[in-house]
Protein backbone atom coordinates (compact mmCIF):
# COMPACT_ATOMS: atom_id res chain seq x y z
CA UNK A 1 0.00 0.00 0.00
CA UNK A 2 2.69 2.19 1.27
CA UNK A 3 4.91 1.95 -2.64
CA UNK A 4 0.81 2.55 -4.58
CA UNK A 5 0.54 5.56 -2.47
CA UNK A 6 3.94 6.70 -2.88
CA UNK A 7 3.17 6.43 -6.56
CA UNK A 8 0.77 9.23 -6.12
CA UNK A 9 -1.61 6.72 -6.33
CA UNK A 10 -5.29 7.15 -4.65
CA UNK A 11 -5.28 3.60 -2.26
CA UNK A 12 -8.19 2.59 -0.12
CA UNK A 13 -7.71 -1.04 2.45
CA UNK A 14 -10.88 -3.31 2.95
CA UNK A 15 -10.48 -6.29 4.62
CA UNK A 16 -12.32 -9.21 4.53
CA UNK A 17 -11.63 -13.43 3.77
CA UNK A 18 -12.65 -14.08 -0.03
CA UNK A 19 -13.54 -17.83 1.06
CA UNK A 20 -16.38 -16.63 3.40
CA UNK A 21 -19.45 -15.13 1.26
CA UNK A 22 -20.71 -12.93 3.88
CA UNK A 23 -16.88 -11.65 4.83
CA UNK A 24 -16.93 -10.92 1.01
CA UNK A 25 -20.22 -9.44 0.82
CA UNK A 26 -19.83 -6.81 3.40
CA UNK A 27 -16.36 -5.80 1.61
CA UNK A 28 -18.20 -5.11 -1.46
CA UNK A 29 -20.81 -3.16 0.06
CA UNK A 30 -18.61 -1.52 1.81
CA UNK A 31 -16.62 -0.25 -1.55
CA UNK A 32 -19.93 0.38 -3.27
CA UNK A 33 -20.49 2.58 -0.58
CA UNK A 34 -17.58 4.63 -0.35
CA UNK A 35 -16.46 4.90 -3.87
CA UNK A 36 -18.94 3.53 -5.73
CA UNK A 37 -19.20 0.74 -8.51
CA UNK A 38 -16.60 -1.46 -9.07
CA UNK A 39 -15.16 -1.60 -12.45
CA UNK A 40 -12.86 -4.53 -12.55
CA UNK A 41 -11.39 -7.54 -9.87
CA UNK A 42 -8.30 -9.00 -9.71
CA UNK A 43 -8.52 -11.92 -8.01
CA UNK A 44 -5.01 -13.31 -6.57
CA UNK A 45 -5.71 -14.88 -3.14
CA UNK A 46 -4.28 -17.91 -2.47
CA UNK A 47 -2.12 -20.12 -0.07
CA UNK A 48 1.66 -20.44 -0.65
CA UNK A 49 3.11 -21.53 2.63
CA UNK A 50 5.57 -24.70 2.06
CA UNK A 51 3.66 -26.23 5.04
CA UNK A 52 0.45 -26.80 3.35
CA UNK A 53 2.52 -28.32 0.43
CA UNK A 54 2.01 -32.05 1.53
CA UNK A 55 3.52 -35.30 -0.38
CA UNK A 56 0.28 -37.43 -0.60
CA UNK A 57 0.97 -39.99 1.81
CA UNK A 58 1.27 -36.99 4.29
CA UNK A 59 -1.56 -35.02 3.08
CA UNK A 60 -4.37 -33.84 5.99
CA UNK A 61 -8.13 -32.67 5.59
CA UNK A 62 -7.29 -29.15 7.33
CA UNK A 63 -4.34 -28.74 5.22
CA UNK A 64 -6.29 -29.04 2.01
CA UNK A 65 -9.20 -27.48 3.15
CA UNK A 66 -6.58 -24.80 3.63
CA UNK A 67 -5.45 -24.18 0.18
CA UNK A 68 -9.39 -24.84 -1.34
CA UNK A 69 -10.86 -22.05 0.79
CA UNK A 70 -9.14 -19.10 -1.29
CA UNK A 71 -9.53 -20.36 -4.82
CA UNK A 72 -12.39 -22.78 -4.63
CA UNK A 73 -14.60 -21.40 -2.32
CA UNK A 74 -13.05 -17.89 -3.19
CA UNK A 75 -13.69 -18.02 -6.93
CA UNK A 76 -17.84 -19.53 -5.99
CA UNK A 77 -17.99 -16.55 -3.73
CA UNK A 78 -16.62 -13.81 -6.20
CA UNK A 79 -19.33 -15.76 -9.14
CA UNK A 80 -22.15 -15.42 -6.74
CA UNK A 81 -21.36 -11.40 -6.59
CA UNK A 82 -19.55 -10.36 -9.56
CA UNK A 83 -21.87 -12.43 -11.99
CA UNK A 84 -24.74 -10.32 -12.97
CA UNK A 85 -22.60 -6.96 -12.35
CA UNK A 86 -21.42 -5.19 -15.10
CA UNK A 87 -17.49 -5.65 -14.45
CA UNK A 88 -15.26 -4.56 -17.00
CA UNK A 89 -13.29 -7.62 -15.78
CA UNK A 90 -12.22 -9.96 -13.66
CA UNK A 91 -8.88 -11.34 -13.41
CA UNK A 92 -8.28 -14.47 -11.29
CA UNK A 93 -4.50 -15.64 -10.95
CA UNK A 94 -4.61 -19.62 -11.35
CA UNK A 95 -0.94 -21.47 -11.72
CA UNK A 96 0.87 -23.70 -14.36
CA UNK A 97 0.96 -26.52 -11.92
CA UNK A 98 -2.77 -27.54 -12.69
CA UNK A 99 -1.09 -28.75 -15.80
CA UNK A 100 2.38 -29.80 -14.89
CA UNK A 101 1.87 -30.60 -11.24
CA UNK A 102 4.50 -31.11 -8.75
CA UNK A 103 5.56 -32.86 -5.60
CA UNK A 104 3.67 -31.34 -3.14
CA UNK A 105 1.24 -29.71 -5.16
CA UNK A 106 -2.10 -32.07 -5.05
CA UNK A 107 -3.97 -29.83 -3.18
CA UNK A 108 -2.37 -26.56 -4.66
CA UNK A 109 -2.54 -28.18 -8.16
CA UNK A 110 -6.64 -29.47 -7.61
CA UNK A 111 -7.77 -25.75 -6.50
CA UNK A 112 -6.23 -23.82 -9.51
CA UNK A 113 -7.91 -26.75 -11.74
CA UNK A 114 -10.47 -26.15 -10.10
CA UNK A 115 -10.96 -22.56 -10.96
CA UNK A 116 -9.40 -23.05 -14.80
CA UNK A 117 -12.66 -25.04 -15.05
CA UNK A 118 -15.15 -22.98 -13.32
CA UNK A 119 -14.21 -20.59 -15.79
CA UNK A 120 -14.04 -21.85 -18.79
CA UNK A 121 -17.39 -23.57 -18.16
CA UNK A 122 -19.13 -20.52 -17.48
CA UNK A 123 -17.20 -19.07 -20.53
CA UNK A 124 -20.32 -17.80 -22.16
CA UNK A 125 -22.14 -16.96 -19.77
CA UNK A 126 -18.85 -14.65 -17.96
CA UNK A 127 -16.87 -13.61 -21.21
CA UNK A 128 -14.71 -10.56 -19.39
CA UNK A 129 -13.68 -13.22 -17.31
CA UNK A 130 -10.07 -14.39 -17.65
CA UNK A 131 -8.07 -17.37 -15.80
CA UNK A 132 -4.57 -17.26 -15.68
CA UNK A 133 -2.56 -19.95 -15.23
CA UNK A 134 0.59 -17.99 -13.71
CA UNK A 135 4.37 -20.34 -13.63
CA UNK A 136 6.59 -18.03 -11.87
CA UNK A 137 7.08 -14.22 -11.21
CA UNK A 138 9.49 -12.13 -9.54
CA UNK A 139 9.48 -9.23 -7.53
CA UNK A 140 12.85 -8.24 -5.28
CA UNK A 141 15.43 -6.25 -7.38
CA UNK A 142 18.09 -9.04 -7.20
CA UNK A 143 15.78 -11.65 -8.78
CA UNK A 144 14.55 -9.12 -11.44
CA UNK A 145 18.48 -8.90 -12.20
CA UNK A 146 18.68 -12.26 -12.95
CA UNK A 147 15.60 -12.54 -15.43
CA UNK A 148 17.85 -10.01 -17.49
CA UNK A 149 19.63 -13.22 -18.93
CA UNK A 150 20.18 -15.70 -21.22
CA UNK A 151 18.32 -18.42 -18.87
CA UNK A 152 14.47 -16.93 -17.79
CA UNK A 153 12.11 -18.56 -15.61
CA UNK A 154 9.96 -16.31 -14.18
CA UNK A 155 7.91 -12.65 -15.57
CA UNK A 156 9.23 -9.30 -13.96
CA UNK A 157 6.57 -6.65 -13.17
CA UNK A 158 6.71 -4.90 -16.04
CA UNK A 159 5.51 -8.45 -18.32
CA UNK A 160 3.21 -9.27 -15.64
CA UNK A 161 1.31 -5.65 -16.26
CA UNK A 162 1.74 -6.11 -19.78
CA UNK A 163 0.27 -10.25 -19.64
CA UNK A 164 -2.53 -8.32 -17.54
CA UNK A 165 -3.23 -5.73 -20.62
CA UNK A 166 -3.09 -8.19 -22.82
CA UNK A 167 -5.17 -11.11 -21.39
CA UNK A 168 -8.15 -8.95 -20.76
CA UNK A 169 -8.17 -7.83 -24.13
CA UNK A 170 -8.74 -11.78 -25.62
CA UNK A 171 -11.79 -12.59 -26.81
CA UNK A 172 -13.23 -16.21 -26.48
CA UNK A 173 -9.73 -17.41 -24.37
CA UNK A 174 -11.03 -17.96 -20.46
CA UNK A 175 -8.24 -19.62 -19.52
CA UNK A 176 -4.61 -18.59 -20.74
CA UNK A 177 -1.37 -20.61 -19.50
CA UNK A 178 1.79 -18.62 -19.20
CA UNK A 179 5.52 -20.12 -19.21
CA UNK A 180 8.85 -18.48 -20.48
CA UNK A 181 9.90 -22.04 -21.38
CA UNK A 182 8.02 -24.00 -24.12
CA UNK A 183 5.45 -25.70 -22.81
CA UNK A 184 5.49 -28.84 -24.80
CA UNK A 185 9.01 -28.73 -24.07
CA UNK A 186 8.16 -28.66 -19.56
CA UNK A 187 5.14 -31.32 -19.89
CA UNK A 188 7.59 -34.18 -22.16
CA UNK A 189 10.37 -33.20 -19.03
CA UNK A 190 8.08 -33.26 -16.27
CA UNK A 191 6.51 -36.80 -17.70
CA UNK A 192 9.23 -38.26 -19.15
CA UNK A 193 11.55 -38.21 -16.11
CA UNK A 194 8.62 -39.40 -14.09
CA UNK A 195 8.05 -42.25 -16.40
CA UNK A 196 9.54 -45.42 -15.19
CA UNK A 197 11.33 -43.82 -12.20
CA UNK A 198 9.55 -45.55 -9.19
CA UNK A 199 9.88 -44.46 -5.82
CA UNK A 200 11.91 -47.56 -4.33
CA UNK A 201 12.73 -47.51 -0.71
CA UNK A 202 15.55 -50.38 -1.52
CA UNK A 203 19.26 -48.80 -2.07
CA UNK A 204 20.36 -48.52 -5.44
CA UNK A 205 22.93 -51.05 -6.72
CA UNK A 206 25.51 -48.81 -8.90
CA UNK A 207 29.07 -48.05 -9.95
CA UNK A 208 30.42 -45.53 -7.94
CA UNK A 209 31.91 -42.43 -9.05
CA UNK A 210 34.04 -39.29 -7.78
CA UNK A 211 32.24 -36.07 -6.62
CA UNK A 212 33.76 -34.16 -9.39
CA UNK A 213 34.27 -30.53 -9.19
CA UNK A 214 31.66 -28.84 -6.86
CA UNK A 215 30.93 -25.16 -5.41
CA UNK A 216 32.48 -26.22 -2.20
CA UNK A 217 35.99 -28.03 -1.15
CA UNK A 218 35.44 -31.57 0.05
CA UNK A 219 34.42 -31.46 3.86
CA UNK A 220 34.76 -35.04 5.90
CA UNK A 221 31.73 -36.10 7.99
CA UNK A 222 31.91 -35.29 11.92
CA UNK A 223 29.54 -36.92 13.72
CA UNK A 224 27.98 -40.09 13.91
CA UNK A 225 24.84 -38.90 12.12
CA UNK A 226 26.88 -36.90 9.04
CA UNK A 227 28.66 -40.50 8.57
CA UNK A 228 25.59 -42.35 7.78
CA UNK A 229 23.93 -39.80 5.69
CA UNK A 230 27.15 -39.53 3.83
CA UNK A 231 26.82 -43.62 2.68
CA UNK A 232 23.14 -43.11 2.27
CA UNK A 233 23.33 -40.39 -0.02
CA UNK A 234 26.73 -41.79 -1.68
CA UNK A 235 24.21 -44.96 -2.14
CA UNK A 236 21.31 -43.66 -3.76
CA UNK A 237 23.56 -40.92 -6.21
CA UNK A 238 26.75 -43.61 -6.71
CA UNK A 239 28.86 -40.84 -5.69
CA UNK A 240 32.03 -42.20 -3.43
CA UNK A 241 33.79 -39.31 -1.94
CA UNK A 242 30.86 -36.88 -0.95
CA UNK A 243 31.16 -34.01 1.57
CA UNK A 244 29.04 -32.97 3.96
CA UNK A 245 28.97 -29.34 2.59
CA UNK A 246 27.97 -30.95 -0.70
CA UNK A 247 25.05 -29.62 -2.20
CA UNK A 248 22.36 -32.42 -2.87
CA UNK A 249 20.53 -31.31 -6.32
CA UNK A 250 24.57 -29.87 -7.31
CA UNK A 251 25.76 -33.32 -7.16
CA UNK A 252 22.83 -34.90 -9.94
CA UNK A 253 19.98 -35.45 -6.66
CA UNK A 254 16.18 -34.29 -8.11
CA UNK A 255 12.65 -34.25 -6.35
CA UNK A 256 12.18 -37.80 -7.17
CA UNK A 257 15.20 -38.52 -5.99
CA UNK A 258 14.66 -36.64 -2.70
CA UNK A 259 11.64 -38.59 -2.26
CA UNK A 260 13.21 -41.75 -2.09
CA UNK A 261 15.91 -40.02 0.26
CA UNK A 262 13.23 -39.43 2.90
CA UNK A 263 11.75 -42.81 2.80
CA UNK A 264 15.09 -44.27 3.71
CA UNK A 265 15.82 -41.78 6.28
CA UNK A 266 12.81 -42.53 8.10
CA UNK A 267 13.62 -46.30 8.24
CA UNK A 268 17.29 -45.40 9.33
CA UNK A 269 16.47 -42.61 12.41
CA UNK A 270 12.57 -43.37 12.60
CA UNK A 271 11.89 -39.90 11.54
CA UNK A 272 9.08 -38.07 9.39
CA UNK A 273 11.07 -35.05 7.26
CA UNK A 274 8.38 -32.85 5.21
CA UNK A 275 9.62 -32.85 1.38
CA UNK A 276 9.89 -28.60 1.96
CA UNK A 277 12.11 -29.27 5.21
CA UNK A 278 14.71 -31.51 2.96
CA UNK A 279 14.77 -28.29 0.00
CA UNK A 280 15.74 -26.52 2.78
CA UNK A 281 18.45 -28.55 4.22
CA UNK A 282 20.37 -29.44 1.13
CA UNK A 283 23.52 -30.30 2.40
CA UNK A 284 24.26 -33.15 5.21
CA UNK A 285 25.71 -30.97 7.21
CA UNK A 286 22.62 -29.16 7.47
CA UNK A 287 20.39 -32.13 7.51
CA UNK A 288 22.79 -33.90 10.02
CA UNK A 289 21.93 -30.96 12.13
CA UNK A 290 18.47 -30.97 11.58
CA UNK A 291 18.17 -34.87 12.48
CA UNK A 292 20.02 -34.57 15.71
CA UNK A 293 18.02 -31.67 16.80
CA UNK A 294 14.26 -33.34 16.41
Amino acid sequence: MSYLQGLGSEVHYFSGDVSVAEELRLVVESVESELGDIDGVIHTAGIIDDSYFELIEEITVPGSLSVFGPKVEGIKNLYGIFKDRPVDFVWITSSLSSVLGGLGYSSYASSNLFMDHFVSSHSEELKNWRCIGLSGMVFGEAEIDRESGYKREALTPVEICGLFDWSISLSGLPVVLETIEDLCYRLEKTYSQVKGEGISDVPAMQERSSRGELEHAYVAAATATEAKLVLMVGSLLGISDIGIEDNFFEMGGDSLKAMVLIKRLKKEFNINIPLKDFFQKQNIKELAEYIDNI
